[in-house]
């Protein structure tokens, strides 16, 4: 999300948020209002990451308990949800 290139596994991340929000203005498109596609688009994402949470491998944050987790996925939301203002704000200028 910056000027700088990107390496090709960072490319291949940015292509499947492309994919994501290129479905989710589809979705837009189809009379369904920003807010419900938003809402139902951050549902379905707290949802695969409780899933795949729960499904873990032992090797991956073992005996990290909910309260834990969520405090992980929070912190991570927030700082992608300030880093996007900040990009679609410089993109707007």
């Amino acid at each position: 999300m910056t000027d700088r290139s990107l390496s090709p596994e960072d490319q291949v991340f940015f292509d499947l948020v492309t994919r994501f929000i290129n479905e989710a203005n589809k979705m837009n498109d189809e009379k369904h209002h920003r807010s419900r596609v938003s809402a139902a688009l951050l549902f379905a994402a707290a949802r695969y990451n409780a899933f795949t949470w729960m499904h873990r491998g032992d090797d991956v944050n073992p005996g990290q308990s909910p309260a834990e987790a969520e405090k992980f996925f929070a912190a991570h939301y927030k700082s992608m949800f300030l880093e996007n203002v900040e990009f679609l704000k410089a993109r707007a200028d």
